[in-house]
């Protein structure tokens, strides 16, 4: 196990509890850790089971190796100015923050820093206890100066995770590929349930079914990769089915059915890239999922 520089944490949010917890089990603890309200820092500081702090800045802040800022992205800037302020900042410690879209050296301009660097757990993290396990399995997106990578790859390594070296100017489109790999699974699963409640199909017992089909389909693109996790009648070039498909939405909200074209298409270019569907076929799927034609507005 690789040994991780003296860390203190700012925030008591589950990334902040989750990266807390994770290192005290790893038997790596930070220091402490801070929030601004005394009930948060005492969850989070519990959870960890390290010291917590509210309010006054502690000694273990100021005498840190590094200081991790895991508050809302909004909020890191003027956190960091405050502590600079307040004298707080050695200049000999590394900042790290983890807003994944952020490059460190916008978010810490001219702070009194040894160094300075992005620690991004690239999981979606909606609870703390739940995350603990995972931690080791995370992938880190990293980046700042020489001394900040240096810094968010110890952490990494202390946790057992892997590491995915960033630039710069390469984060917004991190975060926006992040963002659609989680986020957005969600919002597909939303449209998935509300398209069931549309049929008359609801309950907790759809919404497990369905996940676990979600889960399947990732099983399938970390054991076969892309295109190749594709199925489904799009991958077959069953005409039939896809319009049966978007006959059934018709009758629903007209935005059902616009996600449904819109994400068929794609599954359209990676059907055509697995070459098992007869490309007439495919060509009549194309003509399914294509985009109604824009009525001309009326003249005068």
């Amino acid at each position: 196990m690789s040994t991780a520089p003296s860390v203190f944490i700012l925030g008591a949010g589950p990334v902040a509890m989750a990266l807390a917890g994770a290192l005290a089990t790893r038997g790596q603890p930070p220091v402490g850790l801070w929030a601004r309200r005394a009930k948060a820092a005492k969850r989070a500081g519990e959870f960890a089971g390290i010291p917590h702090a509210a309010g006054d800045w502690p000694q273990a802040l100021r005498d840190a190796d590094v200081i991790v800022f895991a508050v809302s992205d909004d909020s890191i800037a003027s956190l960091a100015n405050r502590l600079a302020a307040d004298g707080v900042l050695s200049g000999t410690q590394v900042l790290l923050h983890c807003a994944g879209s952020r490059a460190a050296g916008t978010v810490f301009s001219n702070m009194p820093a040894r160094g300075v660097g992005l620690l991004h757990p690239l999981r979606a993290i909606a609870s703390a206890a739940e995350t603990l396990a995972a931690i080791a399995s995370t992938t880190f997106g990293i980046e700042g100066d020489t001394a900040g990578r240096a810094a968010a790859e110890q952490i990494a390594a202390a946790l057992g995770a892997s590491v995915l070296a960033l630039e710069a100017h390469q984060l917004a489109a991190y975060h926006a590929a992040a963002a659609i790999a989680s986020n957005y699974l969600v919002s597909v699963l939303d449209l998935a349930e509300d398209v069931l409640a549309q049929a008359g199909i609801e309950g907790s017992a759809a919404r497990e079914a369905f996940a676990d089909l979600a889960q399947g389909a990732l099983d399938n693109v970390r054991q076969t990769g892309l295109p190749k996790a594709l199925t489904g009648p799009i991958r077959r070039g069953d005409v039939a089915t896809v319009r049966a498909h978007a006959e059934a939405l018709a009758a629903g909200p007209g935005e059902n059915l616009e996600l449904y074209r819109s994400l068929g298409r794609r599954c359209l270019v990676l059907s055509q890239k697995c070459g098992d569907a007869e490309a007439e076929k495919l060509t009549e799927i194309a003509s399914l999922l294509a985009e109604p034609a824009r009525a001309d507005p009326p003249e005068g």
